[in-house]
């Protein structure tokens, strides 16, 4: 008789005990996908806040949902965007590069690198990376118009690239007339020639000069020169992603 009180109070325990658990008990083998949804979850959060433009909150919690592996590099990838609209371009540069690695034909990471590249002071780095690309591309507009400015961004770039630039520049003006900074790039093409004519001028006239008039002349046209290559550039920032 106490025998089967005992497994009365045992049972009647254990319905108590159910009834007051909020959620079912687990099921043998099934952590494994409550640990995946955690990490779903960790993704989701990330993305809502990505969405409300809190790219410091959303990287903390894309960090602790690439701990999965099936989704490791959908949130690496928005890690990395978070980094591109929160300007650390440093980081946003290494890890375009390691997405680039696993994916080297992609135009598209290889212009989103191009762009973190001019925007982290790699300029020639990425003349160089538009250039490969126009190989592959060679009439696509951003392309054109984003190697232009680059190489205008400074004299040292267009003395350095002129030939391909003037080569790039017909290309531009002859699909791409339109092109709402074509007229911008223009003015800074002749504004820049015309330094490089003007240096030059100067350089055979100080060479040629034996006279205190000439060597005063060629002082002047340097100071010009100075004042000219002070006038503001296209500067990386110009460049549309």
């Amino acid at each position: 008789m106490k025998k089967h009180f005992f497994r009365f109070l045992i049972l009647f325990s254990l319905v108590i005990n159910i009834s007051c658990v909020s959620k079912p008990l687990p099921i043998p083998g099934d952590r494994g996908r409550t640990i995946r949804n955690i990490y779903i979850e960790y993704m989701n959060i990330g993305n809502k806040y990505f969405s409300l433009e809190e790219y410091k909150n959303a990287s903390e919690y894309y960090k602790l949902a690439m701990q999965n592996r099936k989704i490791y590099w959908a949130c690496y990838y928005k890690l990395a965007l978070c980094y591109v609209y929160s300007s650390d371009w440093t980081n946003a540069e290494l890890m375009y590069k390691s997405m680039l690695k696993r994916d080297p034909e992609n135009s598209s990471l290889q212009a989103s690198l191009a762009y973190i590249y001019s925007m982290n002071g790699n300029v020639s780095q990425a003349i160089k990376l538009y250039s490969q690309m126009l190989q592959v591309q060679p009439n696509n507009e951003s392309y054109l118009q984003n190697y232009l400015i680059l190489i205008l961004s400074d004299k040292k770039y267009f003395k350095k690239y002129r030939t391909s630039f003037e080569e790039v520049y017909e290309r531009m003006n002859e699909f791409y007339p339109e092109n709402s900074k074509l007229n911008r790039i223009t003015e800074k093409y002749k504004e820049l020639a015309d330094i490089k004519e003007s240096s030059e001028e100067s350089s055979e006239s100080a060479e040629s000069s034996e006279t205190a008039e000439g060597e005063e002349t060629a002082e002047n046209e340097e100071v010009e020169n100075e004042d000219i290559s002070g006038s503001e550039p296209y500067l990386p920032e110009d460049i549309q992603q």
